[in-house]
């Protein structure tokens, strides 16, 4: 009898309505468990709600699974606090190599940018160089022109000053040097030319397709020639 009446207790409070609050949607009580959505839920819910044709478990049964589920993982060790600390450890560990390394890898991104940077400007110099080079020469010849035909010009002043004066004896005096000016005036003009650059060609020849970093250095080095020029002719 006694046994009889301890199973009739259990049964009795195993099938007692279990408060499980009120539905935001519908304001009833919620009466059931969806196993799908994995919600409490309501009549209406499961009538014509977003719940309709979904697997409803009873409350206490959704309960007794609710606390096997957490059985298993708790057997599986995965409720011990050790858990999830080994998990963090791996974790902690894996994102301070990910940042040693990029780190790393930032470095190496400067060293090489710094090193074709330097190049770069290595190789503007020399180019600059040789323009300045190329461009003091052409300019060294019609610089000489210049002072050339200035002096000209100056010997013509001293002509003109001797034609306007009336004085014969200084005339002959002066006669050897104002011939020789007279001289250097009747020089022929000729025509002189320079080549003026107007560009330079900085493109990079390759059959390599895709090239390394040591090849681009290589042809970093080597580029940089000289472009287009462009023909003038002076007199002189």
């Amino acid at each position: 009898m006694r046994l009889s009446r301890k199973r009739s207790i259990e049964s009795i409070g195993a099938e007692e309505p279990l408060d499980i609050g009120i539905c935001e949607t519908h304001g009833r009580s919620n009466e059931a468990y969806c196993e799908i959505c994995r919600v409490v839920i309501c009549p209406s819910c499961i009538m014509f709600g977003q719940h309709k044709g979904h697997t409803v478990l009873q409350p206490n049964k959704a309960c007794r699974f609710v606390r096997d589920e957490i059985d298993k993982v708790n057997r599986q060790g995965k409720l011990s606090p050790d858990y999830p600390d080994k998990i963090l450890q791996d974790i902690r560990d894996t994102r301070l190599k990910a940042e040693k390394l990029q780190a790393s890898v930032l470095e190496q991104l400067d060293t090489k940018f710094n090193a074709l940077i330097k190049l770069l400007k290595e190789r503007r110099e020399e180019i600059a160089k040789n323009v300045i080079s190329n461009f003091e020469e052409q300019i060294k010849i019609a610089t000489d022109q210049e002072d050339r035909w200035e002096h000209k010009a100056d010997l013509a002043k001293t002509l003109v000053t001797h034609s306007s004066s009336p004085d014969d004896s200084n005339l002959l005096i002066n006669s050897f040097e104002i011939l020789q000016a007279i001289d250097v005036l009747n020089e022929d003009i000729i025509f002189h030319s320079t080549n003026l650059l107007t560009s330079i060609d900085c493109s990079m020849m390759t059959d390599l397709g895709s090239i390394g970093y040591t090849q681009l250095q290589h042809c970093i080095k080597n580029m940089g020639k000289f472009g287009d020029s462009k023909q003038i002719q002076f007199r002189a």
